[in-house]
């Protein structure tokens, strides 16, 4: 491609590429001028290519079926890359979606879209550069230089084994984007859409609004929403309408081969006696009223729901034999049936903590497929948190098992803090044949000189991870070790094990001391005295900024006693004015987060959720 400096191959790109083959190649063009200190000159035609050593041509198009691949044929969300005669053949066919309209406050729609000619070009900036994209933004993109860069004979074809890889991102930008597709973090090629089903917009609908009648009945009888939150309610099971209006929504949107059953999240379980029956019979379980409203303890529905499934899909598949219906394994559902075999046709995913058994017994159960949609990265709110190796080896054992999707809830990009348990999780997926090991060795190499320092720093908040052990959220909050740190303060500052999603924030100013947080810096002081590079230098900087945040974060929260301080409010909004002056990319979610928790006011609107 280039040779002592100056361009050797061209570009051909055919006129009529869409908008984001061009961004993919401006953005591929980019980076390997950083690295070459050149670009590659850009045609329309093979014959405007002629004289140039080499041609990268870009297809499926007119062009590549001249050239012989008129017949090649890509599976969705598939590349090739083949070299022949002198020639590098691009095939990849983009998913647009046409908008950029967010789907809700969590989900922007781009994040929906598959890059595939994104994907092609950063498996050769991945593979023969050696670039690494450790964070959105020119500081985050690593680019070794390269004063002579070539390709060798190729003939690769790639598709992403997950059929379904999202981030909820809440605000998308190009920087963003851009970075998840280098990670082929974006896109599906299936009907697969888990979600709570019953709210607005979703495939059931609100029936709280129009099927009152088939709610849950409290303790007293009534059918009623739980503390009468519209988006938490839950429905009588027992009552034959249920299913029979299921299925009638199902057929009038044409019976499609997927439909989402999930339950709404939160508590407000039927406690009728037909429900509290299905409970005895086919579970074993038996609880008073009370305890199924409130879903004291833990309690676990998963027989019940397995019962009504079951009941839901023969009818369903009387109509379309090769119906699936979707469901989280989170919450009252997130044990595997016990009594119970699944019939065919149930996929889910999984939202747990560290314990993979869950996944096995599901898998024993029946499930046609299981895909993995954690909570992980609510943990520790904004603090550092890198449970590398807990996270490593649960992905691992996904990707060995059948894992079909995944879906991480939520994009809060801490990349100062938590970025490389980011690039840990996304990397595994785009590189599915690296280990959790070789992920993490990669990420400390692209440091250079001052590798062993961060090396030092990823060990040192990974073993914090696992001595605070903070509770995980998953329709409940998950105990990783009631002797761990996060259980016993929270017990002994507040009176109770707090629940992950506010209590994490409650909890920041008594984990991330000062001297936890001084320790840390010092760390990254000595790995800055390593190095004379100055972009390593800056990007041990970053980090350094991200512990400031904590600082920050801390002095505000003023260990979770209400009301917070507007001053020191007002003073972490000018400390993220100053980072997104001081870097070109610094889009931390927690001002968001701490609206949403209700801790900065009512910006946010909750119900959204």
């Amino acid at each position: 491609m280039v040779k002592d400096g100056q361009a050797q191959a061209v570009l051909v790109v055919p006129p009529d590429s869409d908008t984001m083959r061009l961004q993919s190649i401006a953005s591929f063009q980019k980076i390997l001028e950083r690295s070459t200190g050149t670009r590659l000159p850009e045609v329309s035609t093979l014959q405007e290519a002629a004289q140039y050593e080499g041609r990268i041509v870009f297809g499926p198009s007119a062009i590549t079926e001249g050239l012989g691949f008129g017949d090649v044929t890509l599976q969705p969300e598939e590349f090739k890359l083949k070299t022949s005669n002198g020639d590098l053949i691009i095939l990849a066919e983009d998913r647009v979606l046409g908008s950029d309209k967010p789907m809700n406050i969590w989900t922007d729609i781009r994040s929906e879209e598959a890059r595939v000619t994104q994907w092609a070009l950063g498996y050769l900036l991945d593979r023969h550069l050696g670039v690494r994209f450790l964070w959105p933004g020119e500081l985050g993109t690593v680019v070794p230089p390269h004063e002579n860069s070539s390709l060798p004979e190729m003939d690769v074809t790639w598709q992403q084994p997950l059929v379904r890889r999202s981030f909820n991102v809440i605000e998308a930008n190009d920087a963003n984007i851009e970075w998840l597709n280098y990670h082929q973090f974006a896109g599906k090629r299936t009907d697969y859409r888990f979600r709570h089903s019953f709210r607005k917009g979703a495939d059931n609908g609100p029936w709280q609004k129009t099927h009152p009648h088939l709610l849950a009945k409290n303790p007293e009888g009534i059918p009623s929403v739980y503390r009468n939150k519209p988006a938490f309610f839950k429905l009588c099971l027992t009552e034959p309408e249920t299913s029979s209006e299921i299925v009638r929504l199902w057929r009038e949107a044409g019976a499609p081969d997927f439909w989402d059953v999930t339950p709404n999240d939160g508590n407000g379980f039927c406690t009728c006696d037909n429900c509290r029956a299905i409970d005895k019979e086919y579970g074993n379980l038996e609880l008073s009223k009370e305890n199924i409203w409130k879903r004291n303890g833990d309690a676990q529905f998963t027989e019940r729901y397995v019962w009504f499934w079951n009941q839901l899909l023969e009818k369903m598949r009387s109509v379309n034999a090769d119906v699936q219906v979707g469901i989280y394994l989170y919450g009252a559902t997130r044990d595997a049936p016990v009594h119970q075999k699944l019939h065919p046709g149930v996929v889910g995913e999984m939202v747990s903590g560290w314990d993979f058994s869950r996944w096995k017994q599901w898998q024993a159960a029946g499930i046609d497929g299981v895909g993995l949609r954690p909570n992980w990265l609510y943990m520790s709110a904004a603090g550092p948190h890198l449970p590398l190796n807990q996270a490593g080896d649960y992905l691992a054992k996904a990707r060995d098992n059948g894992m079909l999707t995944i879906s991480l809830d939520c994009f809060h990009e801490y990349w100062a803090d938590q970025g490389p348990y980011y690039y840990l999780l996304t990397r595994m997926v785009a590189r599915p044949e690296m280990t959790k090991d070789e992920v993490i060795a990669e990420y400390v190499a692209a440091f250079g000189a001052a590798a062993p320092a961060m090396r030092e720093y990823l060990n040192y908040w990974s073993d914090y991870s696992k001595e605070v052990a903070w509770n995980i959220p998953a329709g409940g909050k998950l105990s990783q070790d009631p002797n761990g740190m996060y259980e016993k303060l929270s017990l002994e500052k507040f009176g109770e094990v707090m629940h992950p999603l506010q209590g994490h924030w409650k909890m920041m100013p008594h984990i991330y001391t000062p001297k936890k947080l001084s320790d840390a810096d010092a760390i990254l002081v000595k790995g800055q005295s390593m190095t004379d590079d100055p972009d390593t230098i800056e990007r041990l900087e970053y980090f350094r900024d991200g512990l400031r945040l904590v600082v920050q974060i801390n002095a505000y929260l003023r260990s979770g006693i209400k009301p917070y301080p507007d001053d020191k409010l007002q003073e972490l909004k000018i400390f993220h004015q100053k980072m997104k002056a001081k870097y070109d990319y610094w889009n931390s979610k927690d001002l968001f987060f701490l609206a949403y928790w209700g801790m900065s006011g009512k910006d946010v609107d909750v119900v959204g959720m």
